[in-house]
């Protein structure tokens, strides 16, 4: 699979911004994780995923367990860049501008969940956390994707 970490966007989550997110003694109550999956949501729900891929990751994020979390949260990134693959999302950009920000946004999207889960893993303990992201996340997607029918 290509490695899309080299292409020229700013990520809505680097790896600070991770670690941040995921640290609850950084971010005590949230402010930064519900404003990041927020800012995340407004822009997928402008892009070419939906509400039934997105439903998948959580679930498959929702039910990994504590004990096997390093190597459920490493095979979860495994099958989310698959499947990301497989969905066609990263769609070659077209010569046309609304098909070139929905690459973008979904190209964004994905390096932005892959870092998160990256520095997931190295904490270790930050479990709890990811998952309060996916569920902000896909709840924000909701309500911003009703907004732009």
């Amino acid at each position: 699979m290509k490695d899309f970490s080299n292409e020229k966007i700013n990520y809505w989550i680097n790896e600070g911004i991770a670690e941040k997110i995921l640290d609850e003694q950084n971010d005590k109550n949230g402010r930064l994780l519900f404003e990041k999956s927020e800012e995340i949501a407004k822009n997928i729900a402008k892009s070419n995923l939906n509400s039934t891929q997105l439903r998948k990751y959580f679930n498959y994020v929702k039910k990994i367990s504590t004990d096997k979390q390093v190597y459920e949260l490493n095979k979860f990134l495994a099958v989310f860049l698959y499947s990301v693959k497989r969905a066609n999302v990263l769609r070659k950009p077209r010569k046309n501008e609304k098909e070139n920000e929905k690459y973008e946004i979904a190209l964004n999207f994905v390096n932005s969940i892959k870092t998160l889960t990256i520095v997931a893993v190295k904490k270790g303990n930050a479990l709890q956390r990811y998952k309060d992201f996916f569920e902000a996340l896909i709840a924000y997607y909701k309500y911003y994707s009703s907004e732009n029918k």
